[in-house]
């Protein structure tokens, strides 16, 4: 009804600028993790204008992408020690619902409570990631592990929501799920400046003058879920000749 009653509302936002993205649009494990009054059922209006993409619709999910793409290069070094059979058990691990679901919730729960300085380089956080995987390594109690994590912000919610069969699943959720929700934590906080969306809006008018053509014309509108990419195949891509059944990760309803 709003759009058909307001034909000019247009909604700008970016694909890793996190605050567009709540409150979601359905009810989600997430809500019940962070114990929030984010509402569910919430519907964006408006002609959707990602000025840093051609993405469409930004659902969840996206980010949630964008969290494991990012981290690709942690991730395998993470993994880079662990014998084949144990990169294959981890990764299917890492991919369940209950992890990304946890890990997505850190992400938000990072950024409620630190910021990164931007000083800081991507070289450091690597370090810090890897110091985090030698420091679980050297304790045997699951809530002494999550204390690592208390600078981050997510001591409690790694302790409120346990996941791992053995030490090794834990270990590697410490190091993985601290070590994402922390370098995410300072790209999605640059992309939520009014900084970066003016950079943005520059390229876009910038090729709208090459091109000649109206500046919400300058981007592809291409739905997230259209392509029906294998999301973890194409960006994952960790281990050679081995062809895992990831399941439909990216949920459409």
């Amino acid at each position: 009804m709003f759009n058909e009653t307001v034909k000019h509302y247009h909604r700008v936002w970016n694909t890793l600028d996190p605050v567009p993205y709540v409150p979601f649009k359905k009810k989600v494990m997430i809500d019940k993790l962070m114990g929030s009054n984010i509402i569910s059922g919430y519907t964006h209006v408006g002609n959707s204008f990602n000025i840093a993409g051609n993405i469409v619709n930004n659902d969840i999910n996206l980010l949630l992408y964008e969290i494991l793409k990012g981290n690709k290069e942690n991730i395998e070094m993470l993994l880079s020690d662990k014998s084949l059979l144990q990169n294959s058990k981890l990764l299917k691990f890492m991919l369940s619902d209950k992890y990304l679901e946890l890990q997505l919730d850190s992400l938000y729960k990072c950024l409620e409570d630190v910021e990164v300085k931007e000083e800081i380089t991507d070289e450091q956080l690597s370090g810090v990631i890897l110091e985090l995987q030698k420091d679980t390594t050297k304790l045997l109690n699951y809530s002494d592990k999550c204390e690592l994590l208390r600078p981050f912000g997510l001591a409690e919610i790694l302790k409120a929501n346990p996941i791992g069969d053995d030490l090794e699943e834990q270990n590697f959720t410490i190091a993985a799920i601290g070590g994402s929700a922390i370098s995410m934590n300072k790209m999605t906080s640059l992309a939520h400046k009014l900084e970066y969306y003016k950079e943005q809006i520059d390229i876009l008018r910038a090729r709208q003058v090459d091109k000649k053509i109206p500046i919400f014309e300058t981007i592809d509108k291409i739905d997230f879920y259209e392509p029906r990419i294998n999301l973890f195949d194409s960006v994952i891509g960790m281990i050679e000749g081995e062809n895992f059944n990831y399941g439909d990760i990216i949920r459409l309803k």
